[in-house]
């Protein structure tokens, strides 16, 4: 299933509110099988930048959709960075003080939403945490 194949990429996946069992295995593999390296990206930045505290990867209901969420209790993004956080070759403060921060990671993770027709969007507060999610828009996914 999803957990063994989540374990496999180094993450574990939380479901949180109700969700049938098929449709959390089908939008998983998906994610898996056509934007692991959007989730390995996602949960990198997470460890990355958490401090040491943990990083929470679920899965819930909203809106008629299922949506993915990686949120971690680190520094946060600051304000003047966000809007441009999935630009190609942007670094903001926290990236350019860990110096291994390319800037590609996001610009990537929102091309592969795109092109999967997910959504992909932060909130993040200094001091707080971010949150990182992805919305499954189209509820019964192909997975090849």
């Amino acid at each position: 299933g999803y957990e063994e194949k989540a374990a496999d990429y180094g993450f574990a996946i939380e479901t949180v509110g109700v969700l049938e069992q098929s449709e959390v295995t089908q939008a998983i593999d998906t994610l898996l099988s056509k934007g692991v390296d959007c989730i390995s990206n996602l949960t990198d930045n997470a460890v990355k930048y958490s401090g040491g505290s943990a990083v929470q990867v679920s899965l819930d209901h909203r809106g008629g959709q299922v949506v993915l969420t990686v949120a971690d209790r680190g520094p946060g993004i600051p304000e003047a960075d966000l809007p441009r956080i999935f630009d190609r070759g942007f670094t903001g403060c926290n990236g350019r003080m860990d110096k291994r921060a390319t800037g590609i990671g996001l610009y990537l993770c929102r091309q592969i939403c795109r092109r999967l027709g997910h959504t992909i969007a932060v909130d993040s507060e200094p001091g707080r945490g971010t949150r990182v999610t992805i919305g499954l828009a189209r509820p019964y996914l192909e997975v090849e």
